[in-house]
């Protein structure tokens, strides 16, 4: 019987006994299960598309659109490439469910059976000074995520900008807190050019300020465009 692979990693199995082919099969077995039999597997995320010229042993990436070069030419975006020094490059197509650790971005991330989500965001808060006076901060996967942190320092007016899901699509349950750490006043507001322009409520009369320095305003997505501002907002 020739030998078949399994539906997860891929991984083969059922040689027939004492045949003499199936190195090949057993080195892919044994390179997938060693990136993928660890507590957090670890990748670069889809920042790359162009077959790295001299990747690291162990090397694992998330391969980027129309990948590129002998051996990822043919492959699919989001599949997984691990690799081995001795053995070239192998390669495994995700299922719904999986999780990984971007090394890049420092989040996990999950496929949802069509491409990668964000999970969240590891323990880096983000300082946003670079953002300029009284424009907006549109909020970005980069920024923040789900349990992300933006750190505002500004002494001028900021405005903290939720995206539309059209343009970065959190998703729903995702809680982003937004820290007025400057003297400068933090205003949040939905992207209104977006489509559709993403919808922020609260208790707290419009304009939504963060009410004070060291204060921080929770924003809560509870539907594909609709956000939640509480805490120290006024």
């Amino acid at each position: 019987m020739p030998q078949t692979a399994l539906t997860n990693l891929g991984l083969n199995y059922e040689w027939d006994l004492g045949a003499d082919s199936w190195k090949t099969g057993m080195d892919n077995n044994l390179v997938l299960l060693d990136w993928a039999a660890q507590p957090a597997i670890t990748v670069e995320l889809k920042t790359v598309s162009a077959e790295p010229g001299s990747p690291a042993n162990g090397a694992a990436y998330v391969i980027g659109a129309s990948p590129t070069g002998t051996d990822w030419a043919g492959q699919s975006e989001n599949d997984v490439a691990v690799y081995a020094s001795s053995t070239g490059w192998h390669f495994a197509t995700p299922r719904e469910g999986w999780e990984i650790y971007d090394q890049v971005t420092d989040k996990t991330w999950l496929f949802d059976g069509t491409d990668w989500r964000s999970m969240g965001q590891a323990s880096k808060p983000v300082d946003a000074t670079s953002a300029p006076s009284g424009s907006p901060l549109t909020i970005a996967l980069v920024e923040a995520n789900a349990n992300g942190i933006v750190v505002v320092d500004e002494a001028n007016p900021t405005i903290v900008e939720i995206p539309s899901s059209g343009v970065t699509d959190f998703l729903v349950g995702t809680v982003i807190e937004v820290i007025r750490n400057g003297t400068g006043a933090v205003t949040i507001a939905g992207q209104a050019d977006g489509s559709p322009p993403a919808t922020v409520n609260s208790s707290a009369t419009a304009p939504i300020t963060i009410t004070s320095q060291y204060g921080v305003a929770r924003l809560l997505k509870i539907t594909q465009n609709d956000w939640i501002v509480t805490g120290d907002v006024s």
